[in-house]
């Protein structure tokens, strides 16, 4: 079960951002600078989430960020 909201929340998050990176206006879009800010962010709020399913769901935003992130700088 939680494997299933790992990768419903992961796909969600992929999602999410690929609309926004795809659909924004260029002036709108978000930098490699910006997505490690919103990395580093849900990476110090799920290291402070005691439930575990919330750490779990905001561990994979912050990962999403950083793949999104690395994806625009290669």
């Amino acid at each position: 079960m939680i494997s299933q909201v790992a990768t419903t929340t992961a796909l969600l998050v992929i999602v999410s951002l690929m609309s926004k990176i795809l659909v924004t206006e260029a002036s709108d879009k978000k930098g490699p600078k910006d997505l490690m800010e919103q990395c580093l962010y849900w990476r110090d709020v799920s290291s402070q989430d005691t439930d575990l399913i919330m750490r779990l769901q905001h561990a994979a935003y912050s990962l999403t960020f950083l793949n999104a992130a690395q994806t625009i700088c290669t």
